[in-house]
Formats: structure tokens, sequence, C-alpha cells
């Protein structure tokens, strides 16, 4: 799979720990955001990345203000089936209304699902999305295969 480029200015790197304002910030354009501690950040930012190979969170930055432009985060779930496959799964896929049709989310899901297949040899990559912007998923070489079943607690 060819990467999606990245606009001029704009570079791909790991969710920091000093990230916890922009990044928080970001996902509040996508969801809800529960206010947090800097010891709850740190906890939970402590536990990801204690888990390196199951937990992958991608930023696309802004070169020249340092900002977090887009987002998504992956992670690989081992299989029994499939020969103990790998399977991944995109969520929390977010650009920032002030960096929109630039490309950068197609180049975040296609940079994830490069990663997923070559890297980790995932057999497939999940994603669940609303109904209105499934021709944007489509137009990163994902297809509708089936139904998402789901139950909240929240």
């Amino acid at each position: 799979m060819t990467e999606a480029p990245l606009p001029e200015g704009f570079h791909f790197r790991k969710l920091q720990i000093t990230d916890k304002t922009d990044y928080l910030e970001l996902l509040s354009h996508l969801t809800t955001v529960t206010p947090m501690t800097d010891e709850e950040w740190n906890s939970r930012f402590e536990e990801i990345n204690s888990l390196p190979h199951v937990y992958y969170i991608c930023l696309v930055i802004e070169t020249t203000t340092n900002r977090i432009a887009s987002a998504a985060s992956i992670f690989f779930e081992r299989k029994f089936i499939h020969n103990r496959g790998i399977c991944g799964h995109i969520e929390e896929v977010v650009t920032h209304p002030d960096f929109r049709k630039k490309g950068l989310g197609k180049a975040v899901i296609t940079h994830l699902l490069n990663m997923a297949h070559e890297t980790y040899g995932c057999y497939k990559v999940l994603l669940s999305c609303k109904e209105a912007v499934k021709p944007f998923y489509e137009s990163c070489g994902m297809e509708h295969r089936s139904q998402t079943m789901m139950k909240y607690w929240l």
C-alpha cells in the first residue's frame, strides 16, 4: 500500500507525555472529553506505553507551530484464528478544524494501515464509523464488510 503524502510542513510522530493539553483539545473535536488531572493523564499514558506492541497513537504535527493537526490510534489484537494472526483496530480518528481539507486524515489512516500490514503483519484492520464518513474511509482503501454491533455504558 502506498503512503498518502503529508503536505509540506507536516510530519508524523508518536504521542508524547507532554501532549496532554493539545491532544485532549483535539479529541474534543471528535467526542466529549472528560477533564483529567496531570496524574490521571500520566498514569494512562504510562499504561498505554507499557504495551508498545499493542497500542499506538499517531499524530500529525504542523511543523511551524508544533500544533497537533490530526491524530488516530491503533491497537493490535492477537488472535488464535487465522494462524494466530493479528487484527488491527483503528480508533479516534480526528483532524482539527483548522487543518481539514489538507489530506491529513487520509495520510494518518494510510500510515496506520501500512504499519498494521507491513510492521505487524495484520490480516485485517477494523474501523467503525458513522454512515456520513463512510466515503472518506472508502477513499482510504477500506471497504464496508459487515455491521458493527455495540453496547455503550456511557
